[in-house]
């Protein structure tokens, strides 16, 4: 029995050390969820590798990377020969010097570069919605941590407004006890329940720990940075699923994505049918060269200049069917990526149909929960009043004052559950990074 006494009082200390540091926590950081999704999104490490994917298409995206352009380019060179020439049969010794210029440009290769040039751009804008799909998913995940964590510090809130509840209903078993009014076991069943609720408080505190480490996580931070949210949730949006699905297919990052390579599929068949037409380019180039006779001079005093030009006609008649079959390869990657697509907007409506029904049920658990909640705490005055005056029996306060706890607790998981789904209907339908959003 002096154990259980000990192990009350350490645990009230606890509480009471919880209290303490629950003042000084005024002076932390106070994070809501908007700016919780700010940070995530100028430091996240998985953002940043997105945003460099992005670049690096976007730097892809020119039309000289796709061979719209000509290509100019110069060169030098100097030779010496010493030694016997088998052909004359004498020892000749020379130096040749010469440099030039050439231009190149392709005039025609079956719309080939052209269409090239449309698949760096398309593969830029693909990018693009690749990268926007990392966000939105990022930003889910911040929201999860963020209201798992304000679950757990509303779970805690109310394990300590339960361990309180049992604390003073020992404080009164005891005063009873005292005058004779009830015997021990009412005092040890009183215990009991304190020793329990402050399990259930130091398991809660646990939760918040670890929540708040997963958090730090995602917004590149410490594990072990401490701070403070705040949990309030804004009023629920009037979502229609009609709506959201007409909205998903034409702002959903990943549809356009699967859409986008679904034409670049067809642009790259474009580019292996550009084998089947000849290539027509143009070629010019002027360059200067000296001889200088028995010597080593890498002077260029007395150069001759020359100037060449030209078109340049070629096709290729028979390659061992690798272009042929590049084609056929091309035409079976069009038809998976318009699989693909059909399938991803199958499971588009899909997902956009259970979310939102997960989120109107959610809503109706919400409102039912809020009456439940009053008429849990009715109850349990009621119970609080009658006991304090002998008129219940023990087990009876314990079980109002657990349904009202538990009432507490089931409002807020509907809540944060409820505003997690109608996030992943935003992010679903492509609304998420609206800036309106970002008040949730």
């Amino acid at each position: 029995m002096k154990h259980i006494h000990i192990y009350i009082i350490l645990l009230i200390g606890f509480g009471t050390c919880c209290n303490t540091a629950k003042a000084q926590n005024e002076k932390k950081e106070l994070l809501n969820y908007s700016q919780a999704v700010s940070i995530a999104l100028e430091n996240n490490l998985l953002i940043k590798v997105e945003n460099n994917k992005a670049e690096k298409a976007s730097n892809r995206a020119t039309s000289g990377n796709a061979g719209l352009l000509p290509t100019f380019s110069v060169a030098s060179d100097i030779r010496y020969t010493d030694g016997v020439n088998a052909s004359v049969g004498r020892e000749i010794r020379h130096t040749s010097t010469s440099a030039g210029a050439e231009l190149r440009y392709i005039l025609f290769d079956g719309m080939g570069n052209i269409n090239t040039f449309r698949k760096l751009k398309g593969e830029k804008q693909s990018a693009e919605f690749a990268q926007r799909a990392e966000i939105e998913s990022i930003i889910v995940r911040v929201s999860d941590h963020f209201y798992n964590l304000a679950t757990s510090y509303e779970s805690l809130r109310i394990a300590e407004e339960g361990m309180k509840i049992s604390s003073d209903r020992l404080a009164r078993e005891k005063t009873k006890f005292e005058y004779g009014n009830v015997n021990k076991v009412a005092v040890l069943q009183a215990e009991v329940d304190l020793v329990s609720d402050s399990l259930l408080y130091l398991d809660m505190v646990n939760e918040v720990a670890l929540a708040k480490g997963n958090l730090n996580t995602l917004l590149n931070r410490e594990a072990s940075y401490d701070f403070q949210i705040d949990p309030r949730v804004s009023t629920f949006m009037n979502l229609s699923v009609d709506q959201l699905k007409e909205s998903a297919l034409k702002q959903n990052a990943t549809y356009l994505e699967y859409t986008k390579d679904t034409e670049l599929s067809k642009l790259n068949l474009r580019i292996t049918q550009a084998t089947l037409y000849p290539s027509l380019s143009l070629n010019s180039s002027y360059g200067w060269n000296q001889v200088t006779q028995d010597e080593f001079n890498p002077q260029f005093d007395n150069p001759a200049a020359t100037l060449n030009a030209g078109l340049t006609l070629s096709y290729n008649i028979f390659d061992g069917k690798k272009k042929s079959i590049e084609r056929q390869n091309a035409k079976i990657d069009l038809e998976n990526s318009q699989l693909l697509k059909d399938q991803y907007e199958l499971d588009l409506k899909r997902d956009i149909e259970n979310r939102y029904a997960s989120y109107q049920n959610n809503l109706n658990k919400l409102r039912l929960q809020q009456s439940n909640l009053r008429v849990a705490e009715l109850n349990f005055e009621q119970v609080k009043d009658r006991y304090s005056l002998g008129q219940m029996t023990a087990t009876e306060f314990r079980e109002a004052q657990l349904n009202y706890l538990e009432a507490q607790s089931n409002l807020v998981k509907a809540r944060f559950t409820a505003k997690l789904d109608e996030i992943d209907l935003l992010r679903l339908s492509g609304g998420l990074l609206l800036k309106k959003y970002f008040s949730l």
